[in-house]
Formats: C-alpha cells, sequence, structure tokens
C-alpha cells in the first residue's frame, strides 16, 4: 500500500507516512473495505454469482475508485454478461488511472486488434436493439428471429436471453421460455430478474414447466446440469460439455482372452455406439428441420413486413401526389415553389433516383421555406426531408467535408453544410461519430481562426465543439477520431477561455 499524498510504500504497524507525516488510518481503513468488497465480489464471481460480484465490485469502487483489480473485474463480468460497453468503460478508466502494466491495456488492445470480434459485437447489440424496437411496434415474431440471431453470435448476452424467454411467456412458450432461462440460470446464477421470471414461468404454467438447478449423480467428475419440465416429460441440459472415458487394462491370458474382448467390443458396438450413431442422425435431422422451419418463419414474416412497408410507401406516395395535385397551376409560383414541386414531381417518378431529386430540392433555403404561409407547401417540403433524410445527410456531409479539407478551406461554408448534415442525423446511423466529430472540428477551427473581436460571437460554436470532442473520447472510445478529439480538447483548454455550459 502506497500514501495517497506522497506515492510512498506504508509501513503496514504505522498509521503515518514515513515519508511526509501524513495521517493514512482513514486512507487504509477504506483501502481495507474496498478490498474486502473485492475479495467478496471475486468469490461471488467463481461462484457464477455475477450479478451479486457485480454488486459487490461496485461497493468496491465506491470505497475506492483506483482499486484497479476490481475494475478490470467487474470489466471482465461485463463482457461475461455480453455487457460490452460498460466493460470497456471500466478498463478505459482502468488503463486511464494506470498506464503501466496494467491488464486493462491488454484486454483493450485484443478487442481492437480483433475487427471480426468487434463487429460481431456490434451486429449483435444492433440485433438486440432491434428486437427491442420490434417489440414497441408490437412485432414479436421479428423481435424473437433477431435475439434468436443475436444469441447465435454471443450466446452469453443475457439480457437478450431474458428478453427471449420473456416473449415466450408472452407466447405462453412456457417450455420455450423455461430452457431460456435454464440458460440465463447457467450463465449468472444470482440474477433476480432471471429467478423472477423462473417463479412466474412455474406459477403460469400451472407447474407445467418448473426450472431446477443441480448436480447430476452418478458421474465424475460431477457435471452441473439445469433439469425443467414440460408436462409429463423431464429433460435435463448439461451446463457445460463434459468428456466421458473408458479405463483399459492388459489382462494377460493368451488367446482366449483376445476372443472374449472382441466379443465385447462387438457388443459394445452393436448396443451402445451403432444406437448412438442413429440416435446423434435423428437429432441432427431434427435439427436441420427446425433450422429451415425457423427459416422460412422467417422469410415469411420478412415477406409480410415487406408487404406492409410497401403499403405503408404506397400510401405515403399517395398522399405526396394529393398533396401536389393541390399546386396544379404553376402561374404567380415563387421559385421556391418551383423547385419544390419539380422535386416532388421527380421523386414520385422514381423515389430511387436520389440524385435527380435532390438537385432542386437542395436549392431551397430551409430558412424560406418555413417562413411561408403556405401550410400545404411547408407540409410538402417536411415529407419530402423526411423521405430524403439520409441523401440529404450524406450530401451536405460530403460538401461540408470537402470544404473543410480543401487546400484553402472555407470554414463557414464546412460550418454551413455540416450543420445541414447534422439536422438530419440520428443517433445509430452508419458514421455517426464522424458527423459529430467533423462538425465540432468545423465549430474550432471558425472559432480558431476568427479575429479577437469576433471570437465573443462564435462562443457557443466553441463550447458545442468541446462537448462534440467529450462525446467522442467519452461515449466512442473505440473510434477512429478518439485520438485527434483528445488533443482539440487540449488545444480549447490551452485557449484559456472561460466558458459556460
Amino acid at each position: 500500500m502506497y500514501c495517497y499524498q506522497c506515492g510512498y510504500e506504508l509501513n503496514p504497524a504505522k498509521n503515518t507516512c514515513p515519508q511526509c507525516g501524513a495521517d493514512v488510518s482513514q486512507y487504509k481503513h477504506i483501502v481495507y473495505f474496498s478490498n474486502h468488497y473485492y475479495n467478496e465480489g471475486l468469490e461471488k464471481a467463481k461462484a457464477r454469482n455475477l450479478s451479486g460480484a457485480v454488486a459487490s465490485l461496485r461497493q468496491s469502487l465506491r470505497f475506492y475508485k483506483e482499486n484497479i483489480d476490481a475494475r478490470n473485474l467487474l470489466g471482465l463480468i461485463y463482457f461475461e454478461l455480453g455487457e460490452i460497453a460498460p466493460a470497456l468503460c471500466e478498463w478505459v478508466i482502468s488503463s486511464n488511472i494506470k498506464e503501466q502494466d496494467n491488464l486493462a491495456a491488454d484486454y483493450i488492445a485484443l478487442l481492437k486488434n480483433n475487427q471480426n470480434k468487434l463487429d460481431n459485437i456490434n451486429q449483435t447489440v444492433k440485433k438486440y436493439n432491434q428486437s427491442l424496437d420490434y417489440c414497441d411496434q408490437g412485432s414479436l415474431d421479428l423481435a424473437v428471429i433477431q435475439l434468436r440471431k443475436a444469441l447465435s453470435v454471443n450466446p452469453r448476452f443475457l439480457r437478450a436471453r431474458q428478453l427471449l424467454a420473456l416473449l415466450y411467456m408472452n407466447a405462453k412458450d412456457y417450455a420455450g421460455a423455461a430452457r431460456e432461462l435454464g440458460k440465463c440460470h447457467s450463465i449468472d446464477g444470482g440474477n433476480t430478474t432471471t429467478l423472477r421470471y423462473i417463479k412466474e414461468v412455474e406459477q403460469f404454467s400451472g407447474g407445467e414447466n418448473t426450472v431446477t438447478y443441480g448436480v447430476r449423480k452418478g458421474t465424475s467428475p460431477k457435471e452441473e446440469s439445469v433439469t425443467y419440465t414440460s408436462g409429463n416429460e423431464t429433460i435435463i441440459q448439461p451446463a457445460g460439455r463434459g468428456s466421458f472415458g473408458m479405463d483399459t487394462g492388459f489382462f494377460p491370458g493368451g488367446l482366449i482372452h483376445l476372443a472374449i474382448g472382441a466379443l465385447i467390443g462387438a457388443a459394445v458396438v452393436g448396443f451402445l455406439v451403432m444406437p448412438a450413431r442413429i440416435q446423434s442422425a435423428r437429432a441432427l435431422a431434427a435439427q436441420q428441420i427446425r433450422t429451415i422451419s425457423e427459416q422460412a418463419d422467417a422469410r415469411n414474416t420478412q415477406i409480410a413486413e415487406k408487404e406492409r412497408t410497401i403499403e405503408s410507401l404506397n400510401e405515403e406516395n399517395e398522399a405526396l401526389r394529393t398533396q401536389l395535385a393541390a399546386f396544379t397551376s404553376s402561374e404567380g409560383d415563387t421559385d421556391i415553389e418551383v423547385l419544390l414541386k419539380q422535386a416532388a414531381a421527380r421523386y414520385l417518378n422514381d423515389p430511387s433516383d436520389t440524385d435527380s431529386v435532390l438537385e432542386p430540392f437542395t436549392q431551397i433555403d430551409p430558412v424560406q421555406m418555413r417562413a411561408m404561409e403556405s401550410e400545404p407547401l411547408k407540409d410538402l417540403y417536411e415529407a419530402l426531408s423526411q423521405r430524403l433524410r439520409m441523401p440529404l445527410r450524406t450530401y451536405y456531409y460530403d460538401l461540408g467535408l470537402a470544404a473543410l479539407e480543401a487546400e484553402t478551406p472555407d470554414i463557414d461554408a464546412a460550418v454551413k453544410n455540416l450543420e445541414a448534415s447534422w439536422t438530419y442525423t440520428r443517433e445509430g446511423d452508419e458514421g455517426f461519430t464522424s458527423n459529430i466529430f467533423y462538425l465540432a472540428e468545423a465549430y474550432y477551427r471558425q472559432y480558431a481562426t476568427a479575429q479577437a473581436a469576433a471570437r465573443e460571437e462564435l462562443t457557443d460554436h466553441l463550447i458545442a465543439a468541446r462537448a462534440f470532442f467529450r462525446d467522442v473520447v467519452n461515449l466512442h472510445p473505440l473510434s477512429q477520431h478518439v485520438e485527434d478529439a483528445q488533443n482539440r480538447l487540449n488545444d480549447i483548454a490551452a485557449l484559456g477561455v472561460i466558458l459556460d455550459g
């Protein structure tokens, strides 16, 4: 243990620092309690009570936030539960507290160096979030499909498996819910949500589907198993894979023993190996049938969803035609009205030809458009804006980035176009981090290159730039822009400007 004030190694028998004389009695108590909860969390983690381990490790960090071992272990438990973002947060904080000889840096490096793993993690989280959206929309079948896909990539994603069990319960498939909850319990034996769901499964199924946990007897070494009951059938599912072997020895005695051994071998093949192979082949065939059935169900669901989407798009296009029909006469039209009608007509003619639609649409000044008195015109403009959101975002982003990175940068044009792109950007869009980084970069350069008299009016832009750079560093630690964003934060701090907000 080292002194909190000067870093000198402390004497366990004394309550003062030999180097600086600081009173470390309270500090020792704090570190002691932190280590106590860390050891408690470690024991719970070994017993697969991961939720209890998380609670103990958080308590350890409340006492002493620089407990590196507790923070690294908390990150590992989050990672085991499929919670990648909280795990990375803990490891990033740990590596910032202690830069040398810290396992957290190795964990982060392993993830960064394994792009396939990162892509799989991102896809898993996206599928889980998509399933939540489907649940909000009432498309529970699609939610189940997305959760199955997520769990096929990351079987230990606890929240996804719990949600899948909940959907099974909603569909009154209590056997399926019991199966998923058994797997949840094998991942985290102390999770209260899992235990509550188990109780509800047993209650609503009238005792026909129960989930119990124990040790299978008669095997050596013992192997944990999950047991659930469906009707009159009891199904035992191993919690992990084990291997079974058979001790063999040498029995001297001549050819007679060899013959007996051959007969025993033939009996083993006839009564044990062949039935097992047949059973395995039947199980494989059944699994293939289930897979094909699930794929067919997924295709049917996707077809139904696409048909609903097509129907919705047709209705939207019909609404656009109705709005456009209200402006049949072009006599006396302003330039804005002409451009808007031209864009709407091109969209209705071919919605996929976005370049053709954007050519007149981007010539419309949004401020002038929203200041017009004609509500139907404004409704038509907003409707087209929603349908062209992604192409508009890309269009303005490319213009802004080109202006920012030109040999002679046009910072004002970069700010204008990147702000326009930002109005069409939603969190979760591909390239979201690049959007906020380059907008922040444009704001910073606009302030830094302005005359001293004009800087006061640009203070809000500097505040916004700092906020965006912080978001990149703190919320997107794996982004390619993290290092540049941190450097810009240092540049902003070096300006010596007092910023509020």
